[in-house]
């Protein structure tokens, strides 16, 4: 340390006079001194809730002594070097120190060793700390590296399964349609309905498998909406029921049906119950073997819930495995161990769209015997709005330059209209990728900004269809987003991605950088 250092010493010692020549020999090392000296553990205890750059312990005093020191200095992982010193020298003692935690032990009649001992076990210390914050920051990142392999290997596993399973029914689509096209089926024979069927299943069931990609990224992106209405839960399940009658019968399951009759007067989206149930029901006859039984009820869970449940008489699953279930992207099957069609997405969107509802999800399971899925729902879900109060856009100042806001969410097209009138900005809304493309089409802009999620068409889309057409091919596009990688716009000529929650500040400071600024306004 220089001659200006500030050292903070906690001193173990019953002798003041030893105390004061051990502060006299710091003060001749170039050190200033803050110091405190202790004699019992009490006192010991309450001075270790302050921060001390050094501990320095006689070895024996009455009632007390360097070993206590140095046990309660590892009990309550300090961290802080200490020197023990004694009045009289002794193998034994100093090897119990040393091995105790003590980076020296000194003997007391040397007191110009107290200075150079001090120095050593300063710059050990510090090497420690540096060593056991270079390993804290190892382990950190050893973690986010494991972290970051295992979402790649998911995504990875996820991305070639998706590839099958999507294939799959493609692949008959196509097979089936070259036979009846190139006419090798009589039309009249029985093959030739059978064909269409397969057509028709196949066709139904990629439909589903790209209902369930493009639902969960709704419902992540928060734009999955519910639209409660007093419903007759019996019809409901019913109606799911009968949609999966053919698998029921194909496999000879007995299919049963329980109803609480005083499950009454629910007030819930119908076809989000729908999917729920389905994609519940579904995946228990999928796991289920021929003559095997599902039930499906509905019952009471308090006052304001009830209870959706479907028991199989399945394969179970392990308890090491439940933890996957509601899961985006993990299957319990995977690889060449394949049997069972899906995406591995149902059970995760069943999560998504029951808590989207404010209720929860679990199952409970055999292996080897059967589970029960079951979803607790509110009664009475909170209405969203379905109507939302007419959006009033600020007249802008003549001569402003104008601005195409593409953007569905009434809340977020009010924060951006907010936001860019503010600054002085001519505002144009358009909710969907048709009605942008209308306006586009119509007038000139000075800039565009572009949701990715629209109800008619993807963003992506939308920025394909407008850099087709001459009127403002020149115009600066910036795309506001949820969606966190920014890469899903490479290849389109974008000037910028702005994140939601939108700021104010970025938007407009990014519209200047286009080129875009509003002198009216002074630039915002």
């Amino acid at each position: 340390m220089s001659q200006t250092s500030v050292l903070r010493v906690l001193v173990a010692e019953d002798s003041e006079d030893d105390f004061e020549i051990l502060l006299r020999e710091f003060r001749r090392g170039g050190y200033e001194v803050t110091a405190m000296r202790v004699a019992s553990l009490a006192h010991l205890q309450g001075a270790l809730d302050h921060e001390w750059d050094l501990v320095i312990s006689d070895w024996s005093m009455p009632g007390f002594g360097g070993r206590t020191v140095l046990d309660t200095l590892a009990a309550r992982k300090v961290g802080v070097p200490c020197i023990v010193i004694s009045g009289t020298i002794g193998e034994e003692p100093a090897v119990e120190a040393l091995r105790a935690g003590a980076l020296d032990f000194l003997s007391k009649d040397k007191p110009k060793r107290f200075v150079p001992a001090v120095q050593r076990a300063l710059r050990e210390a510090n090497d420690r700390r540096q060593s056991a914050e270079i390993r804290r920051r190892s382990q950190e990142l050893e973690l986010q590296n494991r972290r970051i392999q295992e979402a790649s290997r998911l995504k990875s596993e996820f991305l070639a399964h998706m590839s099958h399973e999507l294939r799959t029914p493609l692949n008959a689509i196509i097979g089936f349609a070259e036979l009846l096209y190139d006419g090798q089926v009589d039309p009249a024979s029985p093959q030739h309905k059978e064909f269409l069927g397969d057509i028709l299943s196949s066709g139904r069931h990629l439909l589903q498998l790209i209902n369930d990609v493009l639902d969960l990224a709704k419902v992540e992106a928060g734009k999955l909406e519910f639209r409660p209405e007093e419903i007759q839960v019996s019809k409901v399940i019913g109606e799911v029921s009968a949609i999966l009658r053919t698998a029921v019968s194909a496999k000879r399951i007995k299919l049963e049906t329980e109803i609480d009759p005083t499950v009454t007067e629910i007030f819930l989206d119908p076809g989000r119950l729908k999917q729920v149930a389905y994609n519940y029901l579904s995946n228990a006859l999928k796991f289920t073997a021929e003559g095997g039984r599902v039930s499906i009820r509905v019952v009471p869970e308090d006052a304001n819930h009830f209870r959706l449940e479907v028991e199989d008489t399945g394969v179970g699953v392990a308890p090491a495995d439940l933890g996957k279930l509601f899961i985006e992207f993990q299957q319990l099957e995977t690889g060449s161990s394949k049997r069972h069609q899906g995406t591995g997405l149902g059970l995760a969107l069943t999560k998504r769209l029951v808590e989207g509802q404010g209720g929860s999800v679990g199952v409970t399971s055999d292996l080897g015997k059967g589970s029960t899925f079951f979803a607790v729902l509110p009664r009475r879900a909170v209405a969203q709005l379905e109507v939302s109060p007419p959006l009033v856009i600020r007249e802008a100042c003549a001569g402003a330059r104008t601005v195409l806001v593409v953007e569905d969410d009434a809340a977020d097209q009010a924060q951006l209209v907010a936001a860019l009138a503010s600054a002085g900005y001519a505002v144009e809304l358009a909710a969907t990728g048709a009605e942008a493309l209308n306006r586009w089409r119509a007038r000139d802009f000075d800039a565009v900004t572009i949701d990715l999620l629209l109800p008619d068409m993807s963003g992506l889309e939308l920025l394909a269809a407008l850099h087709g057409e001459r009127r403002n091919a020149a115009v600066p596009v910036i795309v506001i987003t949820v969606v966190p990688d920014a890469k899903v716009v490479a290849g389109f000529a974008v000037h910028d991605v702005i994140y939601k929650p939108l700021d104010r500040d970025t938007l407009v400071a990014s519209l200047v950088r286009a080129g875009v600024e509003n002198k009216q306004a002074g630039g915002a």
